[in-house]
């Protein structure tokens, strides 16, 4: 559904800046990151710590994207099994194909809005929260933003190695 991209973010937080930077030079490495990917913030970065929220509109158009997109998957996996059921000849499916149609449709549909409930939640697990408290209270943070599930995976092995409390989103 999101093209093996990776919607995470990973937040490792530290006391000593050297440490930070330390860490952001390996995940950049060794997950294959560019600096956009990959930074530390500190105690002096104001700006991003004090950076608002995205705007109420921006949000909700993220939702409803996230929200139709999982509809009409579910909507599609729903019309694969039906078909998968059909082609094997299930007789209650033979027997009364339209609504036995329509009625695992809808099951899609709602396997659809389920999930993209749970997709649109967003960054309500805290990881910028987090930052922002380590920033406040003269800590550094090394924020990545993976682009796949390799990169995810890379960066999140690094980081737990160095023994620095680790959060993702998602």
């Amino acid at each position: 559904m999101f093209k093996g991209r990776s919607l995470s973010k990973v937040v490792a937080v530290f006391r000593q800046p050297e440490a930070a930077e330390l860490a952001r030079e390996k995940v950049k490495s060794a997950a294959g990151l560019d600096d956009g990917q990959v930074r530390v913030v500190g105690p002096h970065d104001t700006p991003w710590i004090r950076q608002p929220e995205p705007p109420r509109e921006s949000i909700a158009r993220a939702a409803l994207r996230v929200q139709l997109t999982s509809i009409l998957a579910g909507i599609a996996l729903a019309m694969a099994v039906w078909l998968i059921l059909y082609g094997l000849e299930v007789d209650v499916i033979a027997a009364t194909p339209v609504p036995s149609l329509v009625a695992i449709a809808l099951i899609g549909t709602m396997l659809g809005l389920f999930v993209g409930g749970a997709l649109s939640v967003g960054e309500r697990d805290g990881t910028l929260e987090r930052v922002r408290q380590a920033a406040r209270t003269g800590r550094w943070a090394v924020v990545v933003q993976p682009l796949s599930l390799a990169q995810l995976e890379r960066a999140l092995g690094i980081l737990q190695a160095t023994g620095a409390p680790v959060a993702r989103s998602l």
